[in-house]
């Protein structure tokens, strides 16, 4: 028998569809852009010898093809930017790991346009302000969308650095008179653009508050799920609507672990992106999650951990600390230049900390 194979495809409209395949042909894959609307209108199975699992993997990593395609696609063609402005965006889950660490690969394959991408950041910023006053009476689809706006507002930062640090300024003085740093999501995830661009400190100083701490990590575990449950969109409308939720409820509810896995591998990915260790605030935010993901593992229910899940986290771990060890000179070195401070003194401490494989 054959399994029918039901994921993201399914949720967009015709035109969402559309959009998705040719960014998939304008990437070189028109076999994968014929295979997703073949998905969408059910008319493939997974074959015999193709597991449902393999056949999931497969149509994960077009997800992550067409998102951070469509950003950059974004930033020449009118007909793109619409569609990350668009509720099918949002559906494909945008604010996700695969889409930051697929952008810079996809810079092989399609054109990017710097000044387009100053535009886009300014089109998306100017539709967020739009909705500063209204965020916790938004319809389940806005909301959705904000998340759409934001990786729209990202591309520029990401790729262009301190480039765009006038237009970050300018956005963020808007940002404090119209409100929009009231959400403390909508705050973080400012800040943090601030972080890419070469401006730090904000992003720092927020870091080390720790009421912030379970912002930033529901943030992050939902960031790094690949699921498509209908829980995770609701988790991502709550966070937009300002309520800040319990990090661990944003686990993987029936495999915890995945997520935690998940998160160490996009570290380790981190950890080799020189923009990591070269900003203060990022290196914090990075060491941050091994911290706290270690206390949400020792907090979960003994029967939630496989020998399985604990062989994963446990090499993770190791790869981290060896990477750790590969990257040590450039983090001392962007410890060193900063004054003795409290922002000093935790790098130092969470580095040191983190150095250690075993659970």
């Amino acid at each position: 028998m054959s399994a029918r194979v039901r994921t993201w495809p399914s949720l967009l409209s015709e035109q969402g569809l559309g959009h998705s395949a040719e960014i998939l042909r304008r990437a070189k894959a028109p076999d994968l852009a014929e295979l997703v609307q073949a998905v969408a209108v059910r008319e493939i199975q997974a074959p015999v010898s193709t597991t449902r699992q393999a056949m999931h993997a497969r149509l994960q990593r077009m997800h992550t093809t067409i998102t951070a395609g469509a950003v950059i696609l974004a930033t020449r063609e009118s007909t793109f930017a619409d569609f990350v402005l668009s509720k099918d965006f949002a559906l494909l889950r945008p604010m996700s790991a695969g889409t930051h660490l697929k952008v810079r690969h996809l810079l092989k394959q399609l054109p990017f346009d710097p000044e387009g991408a100053s535009k886009l950041f300014q089109r998306c910023f100017s539709e967020l302000r739009a909705l500063a006053e209204s965020f916790a009476q938004l319809s389940y689809e806005e909301a959705l969308r904000v998340n759409g706006l934001i990786v729209g507002m990202m591309v520029a930062p990401l790729l262009l650095g301190p480039a765009c640090l006038d237009q970050w300024l300018a956005a963020m003085a808007v940002a404090r008179q119209s409100g929009l740093l009231e959400n403390a999501y909508i705050q973080m995830q400012l800040l943090l653009i601030g972080s890419f661009v070469g401006d730090w400190r904000e992003h720092s100083g927020w870091l080390l508050d720790s009421r912030m701490r379970a912002v930033e990590m529901a943030d992050i575990y939902l960031f790094v799920r690949r699921d498509f449950l209908p829980e995770i969109f609701e988790l991502q409308v709550r966070q937009v609507r300002g309520e800040v939720l319990p990090a661990r409820e944003c686990l993987y509810t029936p495999r915890p672990c995945s997520t935690l896995n998940l998160l160490l591998d996009y570290a380790c990915g981190c950890m080799r992106d020189t923009g990591h260790l070269d900003s203060p605030g990022l290196a914090l935010m990075l060491l941050h999650w091994l911290k706290d993901l270690r206390q949400d593992l020792e907090a979960l229910p003994p029967s939630l951990v496989s020998p399985a899940d604990r062989r994963g986290i446990s090499d993770r771990l190791a790869k981290f600390e060896r990477i750790q060890v590969m990257e040590k000179r450039r983090f001392w070195r962007m410890v060193d230049e900063l004054a003795p401070s409290a922002l000093q003194a935790e790098l130092i401490e969470l580095w040191s900390a983190s150095a250690d494989s075993s659970w």
